[in-house]
């Protein structure tokens, strides 16, 4: 269920809209969060907040946080405290995921070589059929927040990061049935408790011992592509 939080923008934007959603989402380009903060007059309230949580993000002061670019966004921009087994938008049916981009000279690219998805339950996904999993009903429809990604990561804090592109990307066509076919291939090996192996899969696989899904690196740049040309 979708559960607003403190920072919640009333007015600003419609939960069970995407159209809405995503038009609020476009508003952070080129912008970083403490940016759309001001604009939003939050600003003095969310650093004041953060640096309550962790003397990292005075400031000035170099290191970085273990606090995610997107978390922030969550939090502070959106407002809203994440589901966890459902989209973060559930009444939109919507995920919200960012990733680090860097441009070279074929355009832009992943910072890092896979996004991470929902979690892998080897509980329920062995009774599982990909049409009505719990996969397809967090991750069929992800709005995509790109920030630009420092060279220097640790000199930058998330908050310093400036958001490039945003859209939504929706899982259908060939990709929905690759991915159906590499999580059916994921959900078989659970079922017989064999060890997952990054080969098993094309564009779906696992990371963190195979407790989480994640778009592999080569189709993660297929859709930063998309979004950012």
């Amino acid at each position: 269920m979708f559960t607003k939080n403190i920072y919640f923008p009333h007015g600003k934007y419609k939960p069970d809209s995407q159209v809405s959603i995503l038009n609020y989402a476009k508003k952070t380009i080129g912008k970083n969060l403490l940016e759309v903060c001001k604009e939003e007059e939050r600003e003095p309230f969310v650093m004041q907040e953060i640096m309550d949580r962790d003397f990292k993000w005075i400031p000035g002061h170099k290191g970085n946080s273990g606090t995610s670019f997107g978390s922030l966004y969550e939090e502070f921009y959106f407002g809203f405290q994440n589901p966890a087994s459902e989209p973060d938008f559930s009444e939109a049916s919507l995920e919200l995921k960012t990733a680090g981009i860097q441009k070279d000279k074929d355009g832009y690219r992943a910072k890092e070589p896979r996004i991470t998805l929902s979690a892998v339950s080897k509980k329920t996904i062995i009774d599982e059929e990909f049409e009505t999993s719990n996969f397809i009903k967090k991750n069929k429809e992800i709005l995509i927040m790109l920030f630009e990604d420092q060279e220097n990561p640790s000199l930058y804090h998330p908050i310093h990061r400036k958001v490039l592109f945003v859209d939504i990307w929706k899982l259908d066509g060939k990709n929905y049935s690759i991915i159906k076919n590499d999580w059916e291939i994921i959900r078989d090996k659970v079922r017989k408790d064999e060890k997952l192996s990054l080969g098993d899969t094309k564009n779906l696989g696992t990371v963190v011992n195979g407790t989480r899904f994640d778009f592999k690196g080569e189709f993660l740049n297929e859709i930063i592509k998309k979004i950012t040309t």
